[in-house]
């Protein structure tokens, strides 16, 4: 959609003047949720004054480029003085947080310095969901515990904002259940470029399979090891030349040492468009994650068939067998690869519904006009007379928050060491239950063989008795 459009669609009086807080400036080309980020932030400059405040600083060697790319995109970039001089001005009608722990951390000192500014809090994926579900897969009790405190401050976060955006409306039901009102909570999905035409089968590198993603981020990690482990040598058996090439930045000693014959690692790479053109296959085989995954729409609108897990899917309407392959265990997910590599109507017929679906699911125009939707309840809370008095109401709940929200925390963490109490007792149930069985039945084996010996040494007595009553009688 072209910048008069889009301001055609908004039509506001005057630009919002939007500020995005982030824990660091994002790079686009290294992590999925970085570019979503980025491709919002170039969509809102369209009717909007954006900056971007981050509170922390990159130690690469290029992190100039991603500044130059922000202001080249018209996006401004402040520093902290600046930050809270616009809101002593009064600036500033509405700042973005990324994440629950930015919001945590600044939705306070927003609310005492310009009570009028909006505070939305960007999820980008429910963080104490990914969390308890990696303690699941991984079965870590530990993790499961520090699942339960991030939910218990994600929680508070949410709840202090005027506004939350959530990538899927999964993630939105996630917090729904939890206590944040529904009304409260906008959509905003990743944006993807959808590719006209992509190069056909013929061109491709024939059995190659293609992973990507930045490994700063714990489910990739797992799900390579998991891929290489379980997966890629069931795939070799059928097909010995599969090639796999794992693409994505920063990626841990773990990974690399995957790199085989059969594997390549990467590492980081500028583009990942001439990646995406020669594979056959794309594989996201993450066992654990929330939110809306961005290898997977890349893949899709680039038209290169996907093979992934549920969770993989999650947030997108993907039936298995027409935009993708969706498949859960290793033998069930090795076997779509190889369909996939060895049936040509089956490729082409995902390749092209994936760009479809892409096309009338995630596209540009769908998002602006999710982000018209947001932005116009910035004007409706600005335009609200009672919104002063609801900011001052808010601060009030906000001090009694403060004093709940630790006690929540060790209720919390006391109701999790009486499960974790009561699982053990119900183990030692389960031990004793078992030692029974076996003493009954080795009773039972030991009744029986005493039985036996009795009738045994019954019939040795009666035999010899019986010979003398003999011998008594003829003697008579």
């Amino acid at each position: 959609m072209e910048e008069d459009q889009i301001k055609s669609a908004l039509n506001p009086d005057s630009p919002v003047r939007i500020l995005c807080i982030v824990p660091r400036l994002p790079y686009f080309d290294r992590a999925s949720g970085d570019l979503r980020l980025f491709r919002i932030l170039q969509i809102l400059t369209k009717f909007s004054e954006v900056y971007i405040y981050s509170i922390g600083y990159g130690e690469e060697s290029n992190y100039q480029r991603y500044i130059n790319e922000l202001i080249n995109n018209k996006i401004k970039v402040i520093y902290h003085d600046k930050f809270i001089e616009m809101l002593q001005l009064e600036l500033i009608d509405a700042v973005i947080c990324e994440f629950y722990f930015i919001a945590e951390q600044f939705v306070p000192v927003v609310r005492e310095i310009s009570p009028k500014t909006i505070c939305i809090v960007d999820s980008v994926d429910v963080h104490f969901f990914r969390e308890a579900m990696m303690a699941k897969v991984l079965n870590d009790d530990e993790m499961s515990q520090q699942a339960l405190n991030t939910k218990i401050k994600e929680m508070k976060a949410y709840s202090l904002a005027d506004r939350v955006w959530a990538v899927t409306e999964q993630d939105k039901k996630i917090l729904v259940n939890n206590g944040i009102y529904a009304n409260k909570i906008h959509i905003i999905p990743n944006v993807h470029s959808i590719r006209s035409s992509v190069p056909p089968r013929e061109e491709r590198n024939p059995n190659s399979l293609l992973f990507v993603g930045g490994f700063k981020h714990r489910p990739n990690v797992d799900a390579m090891l998991f891929f290489c482990e379980s997966i890629l040598p069931i795939i070799k058996r059928q097909v010995p030349d599969a090639r796999l090439k794992i693409v994505g930045s920063d990626p841990p000693q773990e990974v690399i040492q995957l790199a085989s014959p059969s594997v390549e690692v990467t590492g980081y790479v500028s583009s990942t468009q001439p990646y995406l053109d020669e594979a056959m296959v794309s594989v996201a085989p993450l066992r654990f994650g929330a939110g809306m995954k961005g290898k997977v729409g890349e893949a899709l609108s680039n038209g290169l068939p996907l093979v992934t897990t549920s969770i993989g899917a999650q947030g997108m309407s993907l039936v298995s067998g027409r935009e993708c392959i969706i498949a859960d265990n290793p033998e069930e997910f090795a076997a779509a690869v190889i369909r996939l590599l060895t049936q040509i109507d089956l490729w082409k017929g995902m390749s092209l519904n994936s760009i479809k679906y892409m096309g009338l699911e995630f596209k540009y125009d769908a998002i602006i006009s999710s982000l018209q939707f947001a932005i116009e309840s910035i004007y409706q809370c600005q335009s609200d007379e009672l919104y002063l008095e609801k900011s001052v109401i808010a601060s009030e709940i906000q001090k009694d928050l403060n004093e709940l929200f630790p006690k929540l925390l060790v209720n919390e963490q006391l109701l999790s060491e009486r499960s974790q109490q009561l699982t053990e007792q119900k183990q030692q149930l389960t031990e004793l239950n078992q030692q029974l069985a076996q003493v009954i039945s080795e009773t039972i084996y030991l009744r029986q063989y005493n039985e036996n010996m009795l009738n045994s040494l019954s019939w040795k007595i009666t035999a010899p008795f019986r010979k003398m009553l003999s011998i008594m009688s003829r003697a008579k």
